[in-house]
């Protein structure tokens, strides 16, 4: 079902609640400033508490300080966003104090939460249950069999997996109308190097010495970069107040999206993010961030990608899969139905499954069989056979 009226004017009395906080009557660059150092110096602490569980091998304190790290990111970003829509410069208050951008923090990071289940719910995905009476919302996700109540709560608490990056996009791809593919990577390296050169290192002890284990974050200036589709990379990838209350504020999902914070008339990072930006998961924002700032380019480039997946998909599929062509001396004999279709052998292929099971081969290299626990032998493809 879609979010019912009830939930939106709760997320409407929230909202209202958030904007009247005291803190938002500090000058915005001041606080923009305060919360990039109050998650600079947190993650600084979660490094260390992982490095001792590593030390102590205590997997519970390496998952906790990975947990408390994806919570305290999205706290901070969230408060980050907060910041430019509602504080000003002109703000009457000097400074906030540590107890209220802690727990500013802490509401973000609770708010992600709100933000996450109304986008699903939006899209009918789950259930969304309100008890004025005992103030609770319920968030019901799957069916009544499935037991995944939970997943949502688990998958805010759990760090993203990291998968395995094709790139299919050249450096010549115009992916907006401002920059190219190899600017945004000449443009991140550029940032990711600064980040390295600018943090110190956290270390543990192994066998008696001193091992590098993770730069330690901290916070950079980017300066202006002198190469025009650089420099327009850079303006893109900057949280400014424009942005931040502008139409695409809704489809800003992720710090990485923006990770620079336009703080007066000077842009800053905290370095681990910008680190990340340099690597594989940062030409994955840089699709995302094309397809925000100028979707009519992106979409024009956009056939490029699927083509050279397909011409890289080609050659596995001729040598691990067969296709029926339809004939008159095929007619009648049912092929028809998988006409366009590929059929694959399981035994070149990694794994192969049906619903979710794995599936064997049937033996040889000639019918190519999918073999369930269903199906019972003897199966033809043996050494003797073949005249089966």
């Amino acid at each position: 079902m879609a979010v019912p009226e009830e939930m939106r004017e709760i997320e409407k009395g929230i909202d209202s609640a958030i904007e009247s906080k005291p803190i938002w009557q500090c000058p915005r660059s001041v606080l923009l400033r305060r919360f990039l150092e109050y998650y600079r110096d947190s993650i600084r602490l979660l490094q260390s508490l992982a490095v001792m569980g590593a030390q102590t091998r205590r997997e519970i304190a390496v998952k906790g300080a990975l947990g408390l790290e994806r919570d305290l990111r999205a706290g901070v970003w969230r408060c980050l966003l907060w910041a430019m829509q509602i504080a000003s410069e002109s703000g009457k208050r000097p400074m906030p104090t540590d107890e209220e951008i802690i727990a500013m923090s802490d509401v973000g990071r609770d708010y992600e939460v709100v933000v996450d289940f109304l986008k699903v719910g939006k899209h009918g995905l789950v259930d969304i249950a309100v008890n004025r009476r005992k103030r609770i919302i319920t968030i019901y996700e799957g069916g009544d069999l499935t037991g995944a109540d939970w997943a949502l709560i688990e998958h805010e608490q759990a760090t993203a997996p990291s998968y395995s990056h094709v790139d299919l996009t050249a450096d010549t791809d115009r992916l907006t109308g401002r920059w190219t593919a190899g600017a945004f990577r000449a443009t991140v390296g550029q940032i990711r190097d600064l980040a390295l050169k600018e943090s110190d290192n956290l270390e543990m002890r192994l066998d008696a010495k001193s091992v590098p284990v993770a730069p330690l974050p901290t916070i950079i200036e980017v300066p202006d970069f002198s190469d025009r589709m650089e420099q327009a990379v850079i303006e893109d990838l900057t949280l400014t107040p424009s942005i931040a209350m502008g139409p695409d504020k809704w489809n800003l999902y992720a710090w990485l999206d923006t990770p620079l914070v336009e703080i007066g008339e000077k842009r800053f990072g905290v370095s681990d993010m910008l680190i990340a930006l340099g690597t594989d998961v940062g030409y994955d924002h840089m699709l995302r961030l094309a397809a925000r700032v100028d979707p009519k380019q992106y979409s024009k480039v956009s056939g490029l990608r699927e083509e050279r997946m397909m011409e890289a998909c080609r050659e596995e599929l001729e040598k691990k899969g067969w296709d029926v062509r339809t004939s008159a001396k095929l007619s009648g004999f049912g092929f028809e139905a998988i006409k366009d279709h590929v059929a694959f052998y399981p035994s070149k292929m990694e794994a192969c499954y049906v619903d979710d099971e794995m599936v064997s081969s049937q033996p040889g290299d000639f019918y190519g069989g999918w073999i369930t626990k269903d199906i019972v032998g003897p199966f033809k493809g043996e050494p003797g056979t073949g005249f089966w």
